[in-house]
């Protein structure tokens, strides 16, 4: 399920690897609506990005309940540090870490946020990021630890409240259960 983002091909000059979705930062999402790995407990996210305005909040990748606000994992997401940072909400608290490499725009970054079950690692172009807490702990929660997640969300987080869309281009989203 889509909406909106404008693909580019391969070739086209606007890709990292092949073809890639450009963003618009107001509605553009793509929705994965139950898959099958979001009972996993342990796992691996990595994408492409390059984000065109970063004064705002943005998720890359989520995962959510979409009709609840109180269930939610923002597995990659910049934040008005602007920084890459993942958080896992939901009722009861949150837990966030931030990355600690300062994001530029117009300017292609991989970023990748896994978690051993026990505490999440997030590199930023192959490189792991020393990380601040910064709400809860880092607990290494992942997609199997939401109640009632139902979606996938790229380029927006796809809750009772859609937004936080990013505007720039994300290519090649990995997930690895």
């Amino acid at each position: 399920n889509t909406n909106n983002p404008v693909y580019h091909q391969s070739g086209s000059g606007n890709c990292r690897v092949g073809g890639c979705m450009g963003f618009d930062g107001v509605d553009d999402t793509v929705i994965i609506s139950n898959p099958s790995f979001v009972s996993n407990q342990v796992g691996t996210i990595s994408a492409w990005v390059m984000f065109d305005d970063i004064s705002s909040v943005q998720y890359v990748v989520s995962s959510a309940d979409a009709g609840s606000d109180s269930s939610y994992h923002a597995l990659l997401r910049l934040n008005n540090s602007p920084k890459v940072m993942t958080t896992f909400a939901r009722s009861g608290g949150d837990n966030q870490i931030n990355g600690s490499t300062i994001i530029s725009p117009s300017t292609w970054y991989h970023v990748v946020v896994s978690s051993d079950g026990s505490a999440w690692k997030l590199y930023v172009n192959g490189a792991e990021e020393s990380i601040s807490v910064a709400a809860g702990s880092n607990t290494g929660t992942w997609l199997g630890d939401l109640v009632g997640v139902d979606n996938i969300a790229i380029g927006s987080n796809q809750r009772l409240t859609t937004g936080e869309f990013v505007d720039g281009i994300i290519d090649e989203v990995q997930i690895f259960p």
